[in-house]
């Protein structure tokens, strides 16, 4: 597959003052990013929800929105001078259904509580997670779950379907013209690559025909081509910027310690999800119990890695927005994990309701719950040498001080950003 070698033939920025946008896509908010990453500068941002729509055949996320946003952006980032660059970066398990160039099916919410009902069916005929490198994860995170429920759903429309592109490739085709798809992609989030065979498998319900349906690969931050001319109109500039191919932004926050580091490391990716990434380990064992799984990162290299949803679940059970109050109050540490048992559960074993707990305790508490979660992780999939930790949770000081047995890095910034300007210095 890829190796790091392959970063020899990618384009080469030999400007050092080059304006990049970096177009990250989360779960929850949407942000365009202009950078100099020469200079380690951030020139300016705009950002808005990641909106779910509720009308249609099933929730989806605004495109049209997000497409108004990129263009109003990029308009605003070009008043400060030219355009160099331009990359994706989104979550996972979105996929876009396309039919002679257009949408032919929304974007569906992985989210989507719709998909509980073929739960069964799916799980009946999806493949080992020796083939796959996954335990079935829920709802939507599998995009073959998606797919399996369109087809048993929405067939006839499926039938139009002429390609499949994943949803940074969907952005990047929406930019530049030019479909493509991405090995770190199709690994993590599909439930349907074959890591035996390094192909797509194609489940007999689908009966889609995946090899066909996937465009060619092509690397995270690689020319895939200029911005349409469609788009270049908005611009004052006479030079169309160069579309990089886009990744998945836990993956891409990978980037900096694959090419720093050739004995093993830990990367924690923190926010919606805490993922916990094991990188030059020697053996890939598979813990059915515990929940690992094996992907593949930027360069199609093999990553041992678990993930949950740490973010979320700070924020639905502390009551407290999930960027808001990450810094616990100041407490004894041990008092936080000795009183930690208390909020999962009481003498009795029973589950405590979270709402009895005061607000700021329950950050304490919850985050300490995260850490100690995060350290068996990290056993489970023999993660070793120093951890570099990304995201929010990198300013948690009661989250850093469980899991720092280890020489432990937190980062200021985002790990996406870090990933992208080091695939552009490279």
């Amino acid at each position: 597959m890829f190796t790091k070698a392959f970063l020899s033939i990618k384009v080469i920025v030999v400007l050092m003052k080059i304006n990049t946008v970096i177009f990250d896509l989360g779960k929850t908010n949407a942000k365009m990013i202009l950078r100099e990453p020469f200079n380690d500068l951030t020139v300016n941002t705009r950002s808005r929800p990641n909106t779910v729509l509720r009308n249609g055949p099933y929730p989806h996320y605004d495109i049209t929105g997000l497409m108004d946003f990129i263009i109003g952006a990029l308009v605003e980032f070009s008043e400060s001078g030219p355009i160099d660059a331009i990359m994706v970066s989104t979550h996972g398990a979105g996929i876009a259904c396309m039919s002679d160039g257009n949408l032919a099916m929304p974007i569906m919410d992985y989210d989507f509580s719709g998909l509980d009902q073929s739960a069964a069916t799916y799980d009946a005929i999806r493949s080992d997670v020796t083939i796959t490198g996954s335990h079935r994860m829920p709802r939507g995170l599998h995009l073959g779950a998606q797919l399996h429920w369109l087809m048993n759903t929405h067939r006839s429309k499926m039938r139009d379907v002429d390609q499949l592109l994943f949803l940074p490739q969907y952005w990047t085709y929406w930019l530049s013209g030019v479909a493509t798809s991405e090995i770190a992609y199709a690994s993590c989030h599909t439930d349907l690559w074959n890591f035996q065979t390094g192909d797509y498998l194609d489940l007999p319900t689908l009966d889609l025909n995946l090899p066909k349906l996937m465009p060619p690969f092509s690397q995270s931050g690689t020319n895939i081509g200029p911005l349409r001319d469609e788009l270049c109109q908005y611009l004052r500039q006479s030079n169309p910027p160069m579309i990089l191919g886009g990744g998945h932004d836990s993956t891409l926050a990978l980037v900096p310690s694959i090419l720093d580091h050739v004995e093993p490391v830990t990367v924690l990716s923190t926010g919606t999800w805490i993922c916990v990434f094991a990188l030059n380990v020697d053996q890939l064992p598979l813990d059915l119990a515990f929940g690992q799984m094996i992907s593949l990162d930027p360069f199609g290299n093999f990553v041992p890695n678990i993930r949950f949803m740490g973010g979320e679940i700070l924020a639905r059970f502390s009551g407290l927005p999930e960027k808001s109050g990450l810094e616990p109050n100041p407490q004894k540490i041990e008092d936080i994990f000795d009183a930690q048992n208390a909020w999962l559960s009481d003498e009795n074993g029973a589950a405590v309701d979270p709402s009895l707990i005061p607000k700021h305790r329950r950050m304490d508490l919850l985050s300490g719950f995260l850490a100690q979660a995060t350290s068996e992780a990290m056993d489970a999939i023999g993660a070793s040498g120093p951890i570099y930790i990304d995201g929010p949770f990198a300013k948690n000081s009661v989250y850093l001080a469980k899991i720092a047995h280890r020489q432990l890095h937190a980062a200021n910034g985002s790990g996406v950003i870090s990933g992208v300007e080091r695939l552009l210095r490279s």
